[in-house]
Formats: C-alpha cells, sequence, structure tokens
C-alpha cells in the first residue's frame, strides 16, 4: 500500500491531471497542483520535473499562467546542465503571454533572452533558434521597428535556408514577413522579390488554396498596388478573395476586397 508521501503518487496525479485536462475538465487543476506539492517534497524547488509540473499548471490554470511558467523559467535557469529546447520553448511561452497582454517591450526582453539562451544551449543553426529570432523579428515589426525587424529576419532566414531547405514552408513565412518589413521602409523594388518567392514556395508546399498562400498573395498584390502597378496587382487580390470565400473566410476576403477597392 503506498503511503501518503510516495513519489509515485506525483506520477500517477499527473498523469491523471493530463488525461483530464486533455478532455477539458476543470478537475485537471487538482490533480496537477497535487502532482507539484508532492515533487517538491521529494525533489525540492529546483528541479526539472518541478519545471514540468508548473508548465502544466500553467495550462490549467490559465489566470496565473505568467507567474507560474515565470518560476519554472527561473527554475530550469538554475539547473547546471538546462534542456535547451525546454528552456528557449519556454521563453517563448512567456513572451508570447506578455505580447499577448500589450506587454511588448516586456514580451521583446524575454525574447531577446530566449535567443540568447538558444546560442548557449543548442547546436548552431538548430531550427528553434531560428524561430525564436523570427519572433524577436515580428515584435520589431509591431512596434513599427522596421530596421530592427529586418535584420532578425535576414539572421532567421539563413539559418532556415541552410537547415531546413530553400523551399521550406517556415522559410515563405520568413521572406514573407521580411518583404513586409523591407517594402515598410520603402525598398519596394526589394521587397517584390521576396514576396515572390515565399508565394511560390506556398503554393508548392501548403498548395495553391491554402490560407497561407492567400494571404501571400494579398501581401504582393499590395505591394505592386503601392509601386504604381494596380492592373498586375488586381489578379492576385481577386485570387486572394476567391481562396478566402471558398475555405468559407469571409471576413479575410472582405479584408483583401477593401484593400483592392482602396487603390
Amino acid at each position: 500500500m503506498w503511503g501518503a508521501d510516495d513519489p509515485r503518487l506525483a506520477s500517477l496525479a499527473r498523469e491523471t491531471g493530463q488525461f483530464l485536462l486533455r478532455a477539458g475538465d476543470p478537475a485537471a487543476e487538482r490533480f496537477l497542483a497535487r502532482a507539484l506539492a508532492l515533487d517538491e517534497k521529494t525533489h525540492g524547488t529546483v528541479h526539472e520535473q518541478v519545471a514540468e509540473d508548473l508548465e502544466l499548471l500553467a495550462t490549467a490554470r490559465r489566470s496565473e499562467a505568467l507567474p507560474l511558467l515565470d518560476r519554472a523559467l527561473s527554475i530550469r535557469e538554475k539547473l547546471p546542465k538546462p534542456d535547451g529546447v525546454a528552456l528557449v520553448s519556454l521563453y517563448r511561452k512567456v513572451g508570447d503571454l506578455l505580447a499577448a497582454a500589450g506587454r511588448m517591450a516586456d514580451a521583446r526582453r524575454r525574447t531577446t533572452l530566449a535567443v540568447a539562451a538558444a546560442e548557449k544551449w543548442l547546436p548552431p543553426g538548430h531550427p528553434l533558434l531560428a524561430s525564436v529570432i523570427v519572433d524577436l523579428g515580428f515584435l520589431h515589426e509591431s512596434e513599427r521597428q522596421f530596421a530592427e525587424a529586418e535584420r532578425h529576419y535576414r539572421r532567421a532566414l539563413a539559418i532556415q535556408e541552410k537547415t531546413l531547405g530553400p523551399r521550406h514552408l517556415e522559410v515563405a513565412v520568413t521572406l514573407n514577413n521580411l518583404g513586409g518589413v523591407t517594402g515598410a521602409q520603402g525598398r519596394l523594388a526589394q521587397a517584390e522579390p521576396l514576396l515572390r518567392r515565399a508565394l511560390r514556395i506556398l503554393e508548392s508546399s501548403v498548395g495553391p488554396n491554402h490560407t497561407r498562400t492567400a494571404a501571400a498573395a494579398a501581401n504582393l498584390a499590395d505591394l505592386l498596388a503601392a509601386s504604381g502597378r494596380p492592373t498586375a496587382a488586381i489578379p492576385l487580390w481577386n485570387r486572394a478573395i476567391v481562396i478566402y470565400q471558398q475555405l468559407g473566410d469571409d471576413a479575410a476576403a472582405a479584408v483583401v476586397r477593401q484593400s483592392m477597392q482602396g487603390r
């Protein structure tokens, strides 16, 4: 018979909590909190399993997610040999929460730390390094710091092309972002080939009728119109509208139509 402090109880409570979490049962929180308490008693407060417990509890206790993840992050930073992927991924989670709360400067600081952690703990050229660099670029872009965003996107693109190949979906996404910030700085002629390449990759990777393809077509159309070529832009706008309508996304189709009419 297991005693009240048997360490196997933590594993059982955690597994039960995860099962209930997947089922959307609010009782998951109680079991995950129990697993955390038992693991803290068994392993102490600075242990990888305690960090994992905190991350799980954060998914169930959304109102307290940020302080729980912050505590998990503090634990992972103190580990002598942290799991690089887990540490960087946790930085990303915290950054996403801060950005969603409108705390953009805080999100940017955390994402900068994520990049530093990736550089320290991940192998050179690891795809996750490119991902957090893209995150940092996006945060700069959201604050209209286009030159900084461009620098980060270009660095991420070089890593992605080398590790994932030149026709990977993530390469297309970064090309699209890079084209956007290049165009925002008035360098429309330089932005156009970036957006065209992004569209070609998306057509072959996710297909010609995907929402990402529609967005890329609309972005290229906007750039062509801004370059004084509305006639060349119209077929791309129409293509994006048709794709969105086929996918049932009338709101996105309306946005493209409004952009088209505004030119």
